[in-house]
């Protein structure tokens, strides 16, 4: 809910509190997202609510790789940076997984109460087109939206939608799930690096002046894209 959570608090914040935002498999919210969601739900929703119900960190991992990533991306085989030996993506992933969850302990399964409110928010969320043209105008257009084109969770053309109305082009990461921050890290944090950087850029050169972009909506990115389709800006390896 990451990203949800993101734009509710660019809709509630002050003018020149915040000066860029990346918004990564993430939804606008309405009824269009929430047909959306109705396509996912045989594959993605199932094994969330699997990661959600299972009693160890162990079980919880392995259900949430097949949400993050394909297949074919977990079995592949590299070496080991720490041993030099074979390892596949899926095994490797786990082990990091681990060191994370190292630091909270093995925690408990979600509470059946916790599961219906975090459903509700989900549900309940919806940021109206004038929100979001506000909220690119108070970035100066310096907005970033990545999807991966495989998401089984976030359909991919919830984030197509965000960034036509945010009046960018969507970043899509070709082959990848829900991970694709992790799938594609060092493609993401440049991406992200880059925009945070306009963004301090924005910040420094002061408030625009009056009948620019960051007054009229359109904000300073890309313009904004045709009602009809999306052109995503394909991501490479």
């Amino acid at each position: 809910m990451g990203g949800m959570v993101a734009q509710e608090m660019l809709r509630q914040a002050r003018p020149g509190q915040f000066w860029s935002v990346t918004l990564i498999s993430t939804v606008a919210g309405g009824v269009t997202s929430l047909g959306l969601f109705a396509l996912t739900l045989p594959s993605g929703v199932r094994l969330l609510g699997q990661t959600m119900m299972a009693r160890s960190n162990e079980t919880r991992m392995r259900a949430a790789l097949g949400i993050l990533f394909e297949d074919d991306w977990l079995k592949l085989v590299h070496p080991d940076p720490l041993t030099g030996k074979p390892v596949t993506n899926a095994d490797a992933f786990v082990r990091e997984l681990e060191r994370r969850t190292s630091l909270s302990g093995d925690l408990p399964p979600h509470q059946a109460w916790s599961m219906l409110k975090q459903t509700m928010a989900v549900s309940l969320h919806s940021v109206s087109d004038r929100d979001l043209a506000r909220i690119a105008a108070g970035v100066r257009g310096n907005v970033v939206v990545i999807t991966g084109d495989a998401d089984i969770l976030v359909h991919p053309w919830n984030s197509y939608r965000l960034a036509r109305k945010l009046g960018v082009e969507p970043v899509v990461m070709h082959g990848a799930r829900h991970g694709a921050n992790e799938q594609f890290a060092a493609d993401v944090n440049e991406r992200i690096e880059r925009n945070v950087a306009a963004g301090r850029a924005a910040a420094a050169a002061g408030p625009a002046p009056r009948g620019s972009g960051s007054e009229s909506g359109s904000g300073t990115g890309s313009a904004p894209l045709p009602a009809s389709a999306p052109s995503p800006i394909a991501a490479s390896l």
